[in-house]
Parts: C-alpha cells; sequence; structure tokens
C-alpha cells in the first residue's frame, strides 16, 4: 500500500554503528551534510558519525574571509574535538559566506543541534 506521507527520515545501520539521516539534505563521503538554505545558498555542518569519531567539539576557526571564492575541497578552516582536530574543506564551490554567528557564544550548538541550528557555514 502507498500512501502520500512524505519520508523525512533515512535509517542506515552499519556494523554496530546506525544513525538517522534527514532526507532533505545532501551527504558527502567525508561525512558533512549539505542543505540549501536559499537560493545558490547551502549551509554545511557535521553528520553524527564525523562528530562521534570526533568527541564534543570544543572549538571552531575558519581561515577565509567571507565572501571569498572557494574551490570544492579547499582547507577553509578547522575543528577540533576531545579526540581530534581536522580541517574544514569546501564541499561546494562557491564563495563563503562565513560561518555559524551561534559558535562565538555557545560552540555546543554542534552537539546539541548538529542537524539544525549547529550547522558550520
Amino acid at each position: 500500500m502507498l500512501s502520500d506521507a512524505r519520508v523525512s527520515d533515512l535509517y542506515y545501520r552499519r556494523s554496530r554503528f546506525s544513525t538517522r539521516l534527514a532526507t532533505d539534505r545532501l551527504y558527502t563521503p567525508s561525512h558533512f551534510w549539505v542543505k540549501e538554505h536559499g537560493p545558490g545558498c547551502w549551509r554545511v555542518g557535521l553528520t553524527k558519525f564525523a562528530a562521534r569519531m570526533l568527541g564534543d567539539v570544543v572549538d571552531v576557526g575558519f581561515d577565509v574571509a567571507v565572501d571569498s571564492a572557494v574551490r570544492l575541497g579547499d582547507a577553509i578552516g578547522w575543528f577540533e574535538g576531545f579526540k581530534a582536530r581536522s580541517d574544514i574543506y569546501s564541499v561546494v564551490q562557491g564563495r563563503f559566506m562565513g560561518g555559524n554567528p551561534l559558535f562565538a557564544d555557545d560552540v555546543d550548538v554542534i552537539d546539541r543541534d548538529r542537524y539544525g541550528a549547529g550547522w558550520l557555514y
């Protein structure tokens, strides 16, 4: 039987890891999610898997200026967790419009609301 209900989440399980993936965004092999915020403007965040590998995020920084041109794969910043520090790469080509302004006062928003208010850039 089919219904008009829209599927909003995809459940994924591999070995001992399982997660829920929202279907309103795209996912990269490097464990970022990408969601269109407005016409031609995309938000990028960490998946649950990426956050699990990093541990709790304690700091985030960006090395590129707002409105700078970026190419796919460019290192644009970094994030640091209790377990590791990693570079943040551009997952699209375009202009860097800035990091999440919430990080100035509350970097923990990444861990609390990873698929919502905790977007990276």
